[in-house]
């Protein structure tokens, strides 16, 4: 018992660790001519990490149950009492409050994301124009519920509004098709969330596709890997790869990694992120067949 309490504390140390070094790193050192750093980079670094030692024993001191709350308990269950890999509640509903175009409201646990989908259209721009493929115009924006007079409901927070995407087959070419995510809610597991949106409203657009894309965040903690992270699975700096297939098969269209993890875990956690991707694809095409049944008269 003692030992696993050893490799839990070097473990959380080693974290803490990693994530000061880093970040004391990117907001203090600029200058990269001299082999130490300078006086002023020095000063920034020692200021970096008297700042975050004051702030967490702070934090610590006023939220004592901080330390003692596991993300997986000793029963194998987790904060919201999901077992490790098991995906959240998904329920979609597609051609939501649009008329032009397609459009999707997608509900994955307690993030809720709408898609609307435009095209494929004229570019409304030459340089975007390609000869043997459509362009693809993503934007992606945040809605605020409370809202001042200086401040718009919408908020962008993209830094890539525009991309190819070779999901999609290629038609129409020398034309643009617009894609236009809004989060109305987020607990995690964002990005997953928002292709899996897209990819419903791009079916009820109408457009060819390869196939439907399906995506999962996942991650490593305490050595087991965990499905559809939430929000204080997040935070708490775990070791997590988002990942997207075509049709649940092995084909993966994208593969983003955030924090470090293992080499070692890399095969598990990629194996299961394509087991669960095909658990989201089920679900996509049950919603996308309901829709169906619902809109085309069957005789």
């Amino acid at each position: 018992m003692s030992q696993i309490q050893d490799i839990s504390q070097l473990r959380e140390f080693l974290t803490v660790y990693n994530t000061l070094t880093e970040r004391c790193f990117n907001n203090c050192i600029s200058d990269f001519n001299a082999h130490k750093p300078l006086v002023q980079e020095q000063d920034c670094v020692n200021k970096c990490i008297d700042k975050s030692m004051r702030v967490e024993s702070s934090f610590d001191a006023k939220n004592p149950s901080r330390r003692k709350m596991k993300i997986i308990n000793e029963h194998g269950f987790r904060c919201d009492g999901r077992k490790a890999q098991q995906i959240r509640n998904i329920s979609a509903q597609l051609g939501h409050g649009c008329q032009l175009g397609g459009a999707a409201y997608l509900v994955q646990g307690n993030t809720q994301v709408i898609c609307h989908v435009y095209g494929p259209h004229e570019a409304t721009q030459r340089s975007r124009m390609q000869d043997d493929r459509c362009f693809i115009n993503c934007q992606y924006e945040r809605f605020l519920k409370s809202r001042s007079k200086k401040q718009n409901n919408m908020k962008k927070r993209t830094g890539k509004d525009r991309k190819s995407g070779d999901s999609l087959q290629r038609i129409s070419p020398r034309s643009q098709i617009d894609i236009h995510l809004m989060v109305i809610e987020e607990d995690g597991s964002l990005l997953s969330t928002c292709i899996n949106a897209a990819t419903l409203a791009l079916c009820d657009a109408g457009i060819p596709m390869k196939g439907v894309v399906s995506a999962t965040t996942c991650g490593i903690a305490e050595g087991t890997v965990i499905c559809d992270l939430n929000n204080r699975e997040e935070n708490d700096l775990v070791p997590r790869i988002t990942l997207a297939t075509i049709s649940g098969r092995d084909e993966c269209v994208l593969v983003e990694l955030q924090n470090r993890v293992h080499v070692a875990h890399l095969p598990n956690l990629l194996n299961t992120g394509k087991a669960m991707c095909l658990a989201v694809h089920e679900c996509l095409h049950t919603a996308i067949r309901d829709h169906l049944l619902h809109t085309i008269p069957i005789s």
